[in-house]
Formats: C-alpha cells, sequence, structure tokens
C-alpha cells in the first residue's frame, strides 16, 4: 500500500503517519501526573497585614486597576461595586472591621462562583501558605469577626486563619 500522496507534485505522508511517527525519548514530565500524589496548595491573602486563606474548593481570581463605584450612603465596610465581565460585584475593606488601618491597594481580590461573587481589596497577590504549624487557637480579632474565623497556620511568621467571607459581610449587611 502507498503510504506517500502526491500533492502539487510533492509526496505528503498520510495524516495518520505524520501524527505518530514521532517518539519522544527520554521521559516526559507532566505537571498533572507530578502533582497527583502531592498536598494541594492552598493560598493565602493579607489585609492590613493580617494573613487570610481562600477557602478549600473557593473559585478565586485577582483583578488590579479595576474602577470601583461607591455606593451612596452604603457606609461601613462596602467600598462600592465594580463591573466584572458584565456582572456587579460588591466590593469590601477588610481593614476596616478588623480595626485596622485600610490599604490603597488596587488589587482586588474576587471569590465565589458565578452571581456569588464577593470582593476584597488585599495588600498582595495572593501567595502558596503551605501548612506547616497548625494553630491551636485564634489570633486576637475584634469580636465582629470571630464567629467567621477558624484557626488556621502559622507559615513564615505569619499566622494564616480561614474567613468565612461570604457569610461575614452577609452579617454585616444585615447587621446595619
Amino acid at each position: 500500500m502507498d503510504t506517500k500522496r502526491k500533492s502539487n507534485g510533492a509526496n505528503w505522508m498520510l495524516p495518520y503517519e505524520a501524527l505518530t511517527r514521532f517518539v519522544p525519548q527520554g521521559t516526559i514530565h507532566s505537571s498533572l501526573n507530578e502533582n497527583i500524589d502531592k498536598e494541594a496548595v492552598r493560598y493565602g491573602y493579607q489585609v492590613s497585614g493580617q494573613g487570610f486563606l481562600i477557602s478549600k474548593g473557593m473559585k478565586s481570581e485577582v483583578v488590579e486597576d479595576k474602577k470601583i463605584y461607591p455606593v451612596p450612603k452604603a457606609g461601613g465596610l462596602l467600598l462600592g461595586m465594580m463591573n466584572l465581565r458584565g456582572n456587579l460585584i460588591p466590593v469590601f475593606t477588610l481593614g476596616q472591621a478588623l480595626n485596622l488601618s485600610t490599604n490603597k491597594s488596587s488589587i482586588v481580590l474576587v471569590m465565589g462562583e458565578s452571581g456569588d461573587e464577593v470582593a476584597l481589596t488585599i495588600d498582595d497577590y495572593p501567595k502558596p501558605v503551605h501548612e506547616i504549624t497548625l494553630l491551636s487557637d485564634l489570633p486576637p480579632y475584634p469580636e465582629t469577626i470571630l464567629p467567621f474565623i477558624s484557626p488556621g497556620t502559622s507559615y513564615e511568621n505569619v499566622n494564616w486563619s480561614e474567613l468565612d467571607c461570604h457569610a461575614f459581610f452577609k452579617g454585616c449587611a444585615n447587621r446595619q
């Protein structure tokens, strides 16, 4: 059987032969295979120097330099609203809830699924946090935030606690 075709005077391989003719030498490395047995890395963000973990399984993304539109008479923790791909997302400042200075960062962390997103300003990009030393109790937080915090880990001299942002901000809205 003729495995070559002629097209405009040139010899061409059949598509199947062209796709199967390459045999790689050595070992092929795939990041998918290498990470199967490794523990999933958690990411954390900082607000006014306090470390918080992004909840396991929480979808998140970082947005920079997005226009945040103030909401009249909103006050409190609500910084405003931003338009993200046609969806209005509330943007909060967590530093005020922690009785700490609020950051003037242009970095916004959006967390949640479509239609249930919440965003907050953060000090810097999220970073990987390896669970090195588990905390037995919480660092001192204001009473308003304590019900929404669970003990986390200490890594690189920062205490990282997990904050249920959705429940916290909904609770803040109910108090106002």
